[in-house]
C-alpha cells in the first residue's frame, strides 16, 4: 500500500472506529455463522482475518479455531478489536499491526485467511491475493466478502463513483470476473462464488464514514439521476426517513493450491 493510500485509510478509519463495532454490516451475526459454516472451521486451526477492522469476522472465527491473528493497518482499530474481544472472553485472538500487501507473517503460516468487507481499499489486489497465499498452508482456505457489482461496465462505474464518493480511501469495486482472474494468478482454486443482494442504509452508511454534506448531495442526486438500465440493477428509494439503495456483496470460498 503506498503511502498515501496508507495515510488516508489510517486517517479515514482511525476516527470512527466505535462505528465499525456498531455497522449493520460488517457484524451481521447471520453472514458470520455462515461464513463459519463455509469455512468448516475446526479447533485444530490457526486463521488469520486480514484488514480485521473492529474484530467482527476474527471474534467469530475464534468462537471455533485454536487461534486467530486478527491484522489491521490501523492501530484504533486493533485497539477496538482488543477492547470487544476482552468484553467476550477470547483468549484465543492477537491483534497485529501490518499492511495486507505485506504480510508480516512467515509462509504457510495459516490454514484460514479471511478478509471482509476490505479489498475495495486495497491499492493492489493482485498483491494482497498473492501474500495471502503466499502466508497458507498448501490446502488452506481463503473467504472474501466486499462490495461488488455485476459484470457491467456502467454498473461497476456507478458504485464505484458513489464508494469513492463517500469514502476517499475506496480504490475500486471488483466484478466477479475479475476476482476470479485475480484468484486464479495467485494459486488459488476457487471453490464458491456468489453475488449476494447487499441494501445500503444511506444515513447510516454516509454517518459511518463521515461524509461530506457535498458528498451526500452528489450520492443522493446520482442515484436519483441514474439511468432506467441502473436502476434495474441497483433499486433505491430515496424519500422517507429510510432512503436505501440496493446494492452487491461478492462471496468467495477458495482453496490454496
Amino acid at each position: 500500500m503506498s503511502e498515501v493510500l496508507r495515510a488516508r485509510v489510517r486517517e479515514q478509519f482511525g476516527r470512527v472506529p466505535q462505528e465499525y463495532t456498531l455497522s449493520a454490516s460488517h457484524s451481521d451475526a447471520s453472514m458470520l455463522e455462515r461464513m463459519c459454516t463455509l469455512l468448516e472451521l475446526n479447533a485444530r486451526q490457526r486463521v488469520l482475518d486480514v484488514a480485521t477492522g473492529s474484530g467482527h469476522t476474527a471474534m467469530a472465527a475464534a468462537r471455533y479455531v485454536s487461534h486467530v491473528a486478527a491484522l489491521d493497518v490501523t492501530i484504533e482499530m486493533l485497539q477496538e478489536t482488543r477492547a470487544n474481544a476482552a468484553a467476550r472472553n477470547l483468549s484465543n485472538l492477537s491483534v497485529v499491526l501490518g499492511d495486507a500487501l505485506a504480510l508480516p507473517f512467515l509462509p504457510a503460516s495459516f490454514d484460514v485467511v479471511t478478509c471482509r468487507i476490505a479489498p475495495h481499499h486495497f491499492s493492489d489486489l493482485n498483491a494482497a491475493l498473492r501474500e495471502a497465499a503466499r502466508v497458507l498452508q498448501p490446502g488452506g482456505m481463503f473467504y472474501v466478502l466486499d462490495c461488488s457489482a455485476p459484470d457491467d461496465p456502467d454498473a461497476l462505474s456507478f458504485i464505484d463513483e458513489i464508494e469513492k464518493l463517500r469514502d476517499p480511501s475506496h480504490v475500486a469495486v471488483y466484478p466477479p470476473k475479475r476476482w476470479q482472474s485475480a484468484l486464479t494468478a495467485a494459486d488459488f482454486t476457487i471453490k464458491k462464488i456468489s453475488l449476494l443482494p447487499r441494501r445500503y442504509d444511506l444515513f447510516s452508511w454516509l454517518d459511518r464514514a463521515r461524509s461530506s454534506e457535498r458528498a451526500r448531495h452528489l450520492i443522493f442526486r446520482k442515484i436519483a439521476r441514474r439511468t432506467p438500465h441502473l436502476a434495474e440493477i441497483f433499486p433505491a428509494i430515496l424519500d422517507g426517513p429510510a432512503p436505501f439503495l440496493q446494492s452487491f456483496f461478492v462471496e468467495i470460498v477458495a482453496m490454496r493450491e
